[in-house]
C-alpha cells in the first residue's frame, strides 16, 4: 500500500501517461479487429472451398481452418490487452485529475494558514503539515488504484501459428535454413514464397487521396481526431473548450470552475457536487431553470482572482444558467461559509481542468486537433483560478 508524503504522491501520479495508454489501447484494438477480419475472410474462403468435392479442396480446408481459428485467438488476446490498457488509462486520468484538484486545495489551505504577513510559527508549520497529510491521504489510494488497474489484466500467451504438412492436417515444426551452401534457398520448411510482392518504395510513393476536385490539400489519416481528449471539441457547442472530469463525467469550465452534468442536463451545485434545477439544453439558456434561487451573490477577489460580479457571472456571462445553486441561498444563515467553500471548490476545479487539459496536450498533441483547438485559447486566457468571497 502506497505511503508517500503529499508532494511525492503528487509527483508519482503525474509521472504516468494515461492518455498515451489509451492511445496504445486503441492500437491493440485495431490490431484485434484486423486479425478478426482476416480470420473471418479465411474461414469463409475455407468453407466455400471445402464445400466442393475432391481431396485438394479438403486439404485446403485442413490447412486454412486451423489458421483462421488461431487468428481469432490472437484477436481475442489483443482485445484483452487493449481493454486492460484502456481501463488503466481511465483510472490514471481520474487519479491525475484528483491530484491536480488536491494540489490546488492544499495550496489554498497553506495560503490561508500563512496569511498575508508571510511569517511562520510552529503552529503554522504544524497546520501546513496537517493540510499536506490530508492531501496525501487522498492521493495514496489513487496510486494503489492505478497500480492495481495496470497489473490487473494478464493476457498470457498465444500458441504458435499452426503449420500443417501438406493436406494431412498433421502439425510439423517450422524451421528456417541458415545454410548458405549449394541448394539452400533460405526458405522456411513447409511454407511457400509469394511471387506477388509490393515494393516498399512504391507504397511510400503512393499519393494520398483528396476530394474529387483535388481542391483540398492531402490530409494524412490519424491526425484529425483525438477521441480520448478530455477537452470538449467544437461539436460541444456552448461547452466547446470545457473539460470533462474523468471521475464524474461532469463538464468543467476551465475559466470559472462551474460544472454541468451532460447526462441529466443540469448544473452542478459547487458545494454539494449534485446536479440541481430543471433540464437545460445549453449553458447560454437562462429560461426554464428552477431549483436554484434567483438573486445576487458577490464573489470576487484581488489581483489574479476570478472575479464574479454581483449577478453571479464571469465576464458578463451568467454562471449556472443565471440561477444561484440551492446551497448558496443568501437567506441561509451559513451563507458566508458556504460561499467560501463554493469559491474554493470552483477555483480548485478550474485549476484541475486547466492542468489536465495541458497534460493531455503534452502526451497526445491535443492542441493541434481541429476539434480540440479551443483548449489553447481557454487555457491561455484563463486567469489564476483563485476565488475569495468579498468581505
Amino acid at each position: 500500500m502506497a505511503d508517500y508524503d503529499f508532494y511525492d504522491a503528487y509527483n508519482i501520479i503525474q509521472s504516468g501517461q494515461p492518455y498515451s495508454l489509451k492511445q496504445v489501447a486503441d492500437t491493440w484494438r485495431n490490431f484485434a479487429a484486423a486479425c478478426q477480419s482476416a480470420a473471418d475472410q479465411l474461414k469463409g474462403t475455407s468453407d466455400m472451398v471445402t464445400a466442393q468435392q475432391g481431396t485438394p479442396y479438403q486439404n485446403f480446408g485442413a490447412r486454412a481452418t486451423p489458421v483462421a481459428n488461431w487468428m481469432t485467438q490472437v484477436s481475442n488476446q489483443a482485445n484483452t490487452v487493449g481493454t486492460g490498457l484502456a481501463n488503466a488509462g481511465a483510472v490514471g486520468s481520474s487519479a491525475q485529475m484528483e491530484a491536480h484538484e488536491q494540489y490546488a486545495t492544499v495550496s489554498q489551505k497553506i495560503d490561508k494558514i500563512v496569511g498575508p504577513d508571510d511569517a511562520l510559527s510552529m503552529g503554522k508549520v504544524n497546520g501546513m503539515k496537517a493540510a499536506e497529510a490530508e492531501g496525501a491521504a487522498v492521493l495514496n489510494p489513487q496510486i494503489d488504484k492505478w497500480s492495481a488497474a495496470y497489473t490487473a489484466f494478464n493476457p498470457g500467451t498465444v500458441a504458435p501459428a499452426p503449420v500443417t504438412n501438406g493436406g494431412t492436417g498433421s502439425t510439423t515444426p517450422t524451421t528456417t535454413s541458415t545454410s548458405d551452401g549449394s541448394g539452400s534457398n533460405g526458405r522456411t520448411a513447409g511454407t511457400t514464397t509469394s511471387t506477388q510482392q509490393t515494393s516498399s518504395t512504391e507504397t511510400q510513393q503512393r499519393p494520398i487521396l483528396t476530394d474529387e476536385n483535388q481542391q483540398n490539400p492531402p490530409v494524412p489519416p490519424g491526425n484529425q481526431d483525438y477521441p480520448h481528449s478530455s477537452v470538449v471539441g467544437s461539436d460541444g457547442k456552448d461547452f466547446t473548450g470545457w473539460v470533462k472530469d474523468p471521475r464524474t463525467g461532469y463538464l468543467i469550465d476551465p475559466s470559472s470552475g462551474q460544472e454541468y452534468d451532460p447526462t441529466s442536463g443540469r448544473w452542478v451545485d459547487p458545494v454539494t457536487g449534485k446536479p440541481f434545477g430543471d433540464v437545460t439544453q445549453y449553458s447560454s439558456r437562462l429560461e426554464g431553470l428552477s431549483g436554484g434561487t434567483p438573486g445576487s451573490m458577490t464573489l470576487g477577489g484581488g489581483g489574479g482572482s476570478v472575479g464574479v460580479d454581483p449577478v453571479f457571472s464571469l465576464g458578463g456571462k451568467p454562471l449556472f444558467g443565471g440561477a444561484v445553486p440551492p446551497s448558496l441561498n443568501p437567506a441561509n444563515p451559513a451563507y458566508s461559509q458556504l460561499a467560501q467553500t463554493a469559491s474554493n471548490s470552483m477555483a480548485a476545479k478550474a485549476y484541475a481542468a486547466n492542468a489536465l487539459a495541458m497534460q493531455e496536450a503534452q502526451q497526445g498533441d491535443v492542441l493541434t486537433c481541429h476539434r480540440c483547438r479551443p483548449v489553447s485559447a481557454a487555457v491561455s486566457a484563463a486567469p489564476d483560478p483563485v476565488l475569495v468571497v468579498a468581505g
